[in-house]
């Protein structure tokens, strides 16, 4: 393989990143609902097929702005299952779903 190739194929998105241009992101921010984002991550895993594992691997992924900063300073977070995952999400960034789901 030559450099030239090699070079290319490094610095390419993974293919799921650009295949799944329908998974949501979440930043973290007050008018967001995390619990809106977590349902519809994981449907749109569910659609492309993601195994449980890959789940969990692929939703730091999706986070931005303060969510990848909460999860990138967060070193228990790392190797955690997909709900796992979610329940730290709600617990940080709570949301009105959240608050009406626990009445």
């Amino acid at each position: 393989m030559s450099l030239a190739t090699n070079l290319k194929e490094t610095h390419e998105a993974p293919e799921f990143l650009t295949t799944n241009s329908m998974i949501p992101r979440f930043l973290g921010a007050d008018s967001e609902d995390v619990t809106e984002f977590l349902v519809n991550f994981k449907r749109a895993a569910r659609f492309y097929k993601f195994l449980e594992e890959r789940k969990a691997e692929a939703l730091p992924l999706y986070l931005t702005g303060n969510a990848s900063i909460w999860f990138n300073t967060t070193p228990a977070l790392v190797h955690k299952t997909l709900d796992e995952l979610s329940e730290a999400l709600r617990k940080q960034f709570h949301s009105a779903s959240d608050i009406c789901r626990a009445t």
